[in-house]
């Protein structure tokens, strides 16, 4: 019992953590500054409007939990490295979104199709602020990280979490949620946070992981 607590109880308590943020997410998403900046350049005036994108964008919430309990089961340190990641990837997104507020400029959607409803709900939902870095990109790069460095990657997982993390991605600049640069600060930071958290697990907290997967194995 005590094995199982310490192998998945407690390492799930992450994940509430992780949800507890959400309303620091809120009460920076308004324009409470002086000026907020744009920072769209030339490029994003070429990328089209694609509202059927809405679909990923709309995904990224379900895709993170999925991830989240998939290596949580299967490969707890890759589970740890990726909460923490995140965790702090959202902790460092906040602080620039409270010291550097952006906007972007939005289409205006005067389609009723589902496509163009579902644009609209987020953009009533969601005001144009917090923009950069992408906390959709942030996250969706990580869990790319993640599973090229886990000890469970296979063809199979690589191609799912690596295609759904990417529309994802894609999704964020084709729905005009976020500007090119939005893009490239996510996943740089996503980059920085994830190898530095990666090198700072030290060989005891890999010895006490592989010990309790030996363990629950042998239990199974």
């Amino acid at each position: 019992m005590m094995n199982f607590i310490k192998r998945y109880v407690i390492p799930s308590s992450l994940m509430l953590l992780f949800l507890s943020l959400s309303p620091l997410y809120d009460m920076l998403n308004k324009h409470n500054q002086e000026q907020a900046f744009h920072i769209m350049i030339s490029l994003d005036a070429t990328i089209p409007y694609i509202k059927e994108f809405i679909i990923p964008y709309l995904i990224w919430f379900p895709f993170l939990l999925i991830c989240f309990f998939y290596f949580l089961l299967k490969d707890l340190r890759t589970y740890y490295i990726t909460m923490v990641s995140v965790i702090l990837g959202k902790l460092v997104c906040f602080l620039v979104y409270y010291f550097f507020q952006t906007t972007i400029t939005r289409p205006v959607i005067s389609d009723t199709d589902v496509f163009s409803s579902l644009v609209t709900y987020i953009y009533n939902l969601d005001d144009p602020f917090n923009c950069f870095p992408s906390i959709h990109v942030l996250t969706s790069a990580v869990m790319i990280i993640a599973i090229h460095q886990s000890s469970i990657k296979r063809i199979t997982n690589i191609l799912i979490i690596d295609t759904t993390a990417i529309l994802i991605i894609l999704s964020t600049i084709f729905v005009k949620q976020h500007a090119i640069l939005d893009v490239v600060a996510g996943l740089l930071l996503s980059v920085i946070i994830s190898a530095t958290l990666a090198r700072s697990i030290n060989k005891s907290f890999h010895q006490d992981v592989v010990i309790l997967d030996k363990q629950n194995v042998k239990a199974s």
